[in-house]
């Protein structure tokens, strides 16, 4: 079987691999327009390229420290229609990776949204994350909130 292609990027401290075939691109992050009521893993609305998508703080969903205001990244996905813009904190490369199963005592908020683990040619570990996971962890969180 083919490895299949990634997107290495960055979150916090952790450095992670999307499916590149999920990720429409990886542009800058510009002019945030607040979304109010939202969840504070919902950093706001950005539009481009002629369309909305919501800007989800990706580092909030897993538990870490917040982006702010500050995140210079975001990836570009789509998930049942809908447009996102995950944060992120550095892109490096677009790779072919094999894929594990992750470690049963992964930490913190990862473990809910990692579905495999690769070892880079650095010695990096990269956590697999499917953008739809991070999506429905967050539609979760909100539905919990609101009952």
């Amino acid at each position: 079987m083919d490895d299949e292609l990634y997107l290495i990027a960055r979150v916090a401290s952790q450095w992670l691999a999307l499916p590149a075939v999920s990720v429409e691109a990886v542009v800058a992050v510009r002019d945030v327009v607040p979304a109010p009521l939202a969840p504070a893993s919902v950093r706001g609305l950005v539009a481009i390229r002629s369309r909305l998508l919501t800007l989800i703080d990706t580092a909030l969903v897993a538990g870490e420290q917040s982006f702010g205001d500050s995140a210079p990244l975001m990836a570009i996905v789509a998930i049942d229609g809908h447009g996102y813009g995950l944060a992120l904190d550095e892109v490096e490369d677009v790779v072919a990776l094999p894929m594990t199963e992750v470690p049963a005592r992964l930490g913190s908020g990862w473990q809910a949204l990692a579905s495999g683990v690769a070892d880079h040619q650095d010695g990096r570990a990269l956590l697999r994350l499917d953008p739809a996971d991070v999506i429905a962890v967050l539609n979760s969180r909100a539905l919990d909130a609101a009952a």
